[in-house]
């Protein structure tokens, strides 16, 4: 069942582009009305981030392939209400590209913070043309489980979203029992591969295309592997050219 839509209340992923490697992007937008704290907000398109409280207690842990990455925010990051922002992959290729300065980086770059790297080597770290399951997530540090902020999958990945049902994780905390995440209806499709010179764009608000009935391992409950992607992203016959910082028409207030 899919819940009557309902204000925006968590951040969104908006806008990804995955080609060339100098130009990949994620953009993030805050459709609410507070400014959000991103110091525990990570990204990651590895199968395995539900794990990474593991990292710090008993298990079980993170295990990324050679490509894949997770990566937190840095202390101090903030997302003001309304307000778009951008993750590039490599900051001097994409001001080239776009002639504007990211608000992130995998790597340090002029006007641009760095991401900090938790899982992964930077030399080889990129968000794959074939295919990626993206996640933005949330975790303070200490408890035993991560929060889904916001899933996708853009074309066909080698990793896709996993399922965490049953899946359970012992982090730092004093406790020395793991925590069970909540069943995942994982029911969120692939989106298709868009041409090359265009990017795969939100369209629409989760609001109403997704399970939101507080049993979810997401923010406020939500299911975010529930997520009705052909309904909320564009297809490979709309796709446009990328334009990272601006939202998509269809979201724009």
């Amino acid at each position: 069942m899919i819940d009557a839509p309902v204000q925006a209340r968590h951040l969104l992923i908006t806008e990804v582009n995955t080609r060339p490697t100098e130009q990949e992007f994620i953009e993030i937008h805050n459709p609410t009305s507070a400014a959000i704290d991103l110091s525990t907000y990570y990204l990651s398109d590895d199968a395995s981030y539900p794990l990474l409280p593991g990292n710090s207690g008993a298990g079980p842990v993170t295990t990324v392939n050679a490509t894949d990455w997770i990566l937190r925010f840095p202390i101090g990051a903030s997302i003001a209400p309304g307000q778009v922002i951008v993750v590039a992959r490599l900051a001097p290729g994409f001001q080239i590209a776009f002639g504007m300065t990211p608000d992130y980086g995998f790597e340090d770059a002029t006007g641009t913070s760095a991401m900090v790297v938790v899982v992964g080597e930077m030399t080889n770290m990129n968000i794959t043309s074939g295919g990626e399951g993206l996640a933005l997530f949330t975790w303070d540090g200490t408890t035993d489980l991560v929060t889904d902020v916001d899933l996708v999958i853009v074309a066909t990945p080698f990793e896709s979203i996993p399922d965490k049902t049953q899946l359970s994780v012992d982090g730092p905390d004093l406790g020395t029992s793991a925590s069970q995440y909540l069943p995942d209806r994982s029911t969120l499709t692939m989106l298709e591969q868009v041409s090359l010179g265009t990017s795969y764009k939100r369209i629409a608000f989760e609001d109403g295309n997704e399970v939101q009935l507080g049993s979810g391992n997401g923010q406020l409950g939500h299911d975010e592997t529930s997520e009705d992607l052909a309904r909320t992203w564009d297809t490979k016959l709309t796709a446009t050219a990328p334009t990272p910082g601006l939202l998509h028409t269809a979201l724009a207030p």
